[in-house]
């Protein structure tokens, strides 16, 4: 007997209202160790922020790839602003008008910057894949990003590297050891934000977190994705990989409509 499906409107289960989905998981006091101080841009976040944090990162509530993120880093009388591999110096007492005049009118975030391993120079992050094909998440696996050289986002559009995550962590002296540990700490923080995300929203069944360890070890959720792409997984270790993500996916979407 042919088992028939009620399509899921893409609405339901593709949040793309980045502020949404920050504030399904900041309410839980078992992750907000693990979130990086956030808030909706205004003139007094924007002013607290600066004061309070030696860099900030700012970018859009609906955004993607890694488009249109900001960096801004306080020096002694001025502030530099970087986006993708482009600087500029702001005097200190000209950033908030500046910035304002900029975003204004469009709803974006300001963000604790965090201070992220590097290799090569570069920063790294990780993609920590979940799906729910029936009714448990399944955790993929895990794949490094490493940014292009001069550049601070790793998404594949702005010239990021895929790099295994055992290869990433070992190349900046990392003890095996010390690998597993925390690749299985982040496995364990993955199914626990899946299962309270869909507490929020329930159609959700793909998820790709994005995971930051700063230069203390500490590890940061940076973002939640609830469309990811998995193409970095083409360059994971287990060969058959790609493929099981693959097929996950075409069942998954069977079940979802645009």
């Amino acid at each position: 007997m042919r088992r028939e499906f009620t399509l899921i409107s893409k609405k339901h289960w593709h949040i793309k209202d980045e502020w949404k989905r920050h504030l399904a998981l900041a309410k839980y006091k078992q992750l907000k160790k693990y979130i990086p101080p956030t808030q909706l841009l205004t003139t007094n976040n924007l002013e607290n922020y600066l004061h309070r944090y030696h860099v900030v990162f700012i970018k859009p509530v609906f955004g993607s790839f890694g488009n249109n993120i900001l960096k801004v880093t306080r020096q002694k009388t001025s502030y530099k602003l970087q986006h993708e591999n482009k600087m500029q110096q702001i005097s200190q007492n000209k950033i908030v008008d500046r910035l304002l005049l900029h975003y204004q009118g469009r709803r974006y975030m300001i963000q604790k910057g965090i201070s992220m391993e590097k290799l090569q120079g570069s920063p790294i992050d990780f993609r920590i894949l979940l799906l729910r094909p029936k009714n448990t998440w399944i955790t993929m696996g895990i794949m490094g990003k490493k940014a292009e050289r001069q550049k601070f986002v790793t998404n594949f559009s702005h010239g990021g590297k895929p790099i295994r995550f055992d290869e990433s962590l070992r190349k900046i002296g990392w003890h095996p050891t010390e690998i597993s540990q925390v690749h299985n700490q982040m496995n364990r923080i993955g199914l626990f934000v899946a299962n309270k995300f869909i507490r929020k929203y329930k159609h959700c069944r793909k998820l790709g977190i994005d995971i930051a360890l700063d230069t203390k070890r500490k590890i940061w959720i940076l973002e939640v994705n609830t469309n990811p792409t998995f193409e970095l997984f083409r360059s994971h270790e287990d060969k058959q990989l790609y493929n099981k993500i693959g097929r996950y996916v075409n069942h998954i979407e069977k079940q979802q409509s645009d």
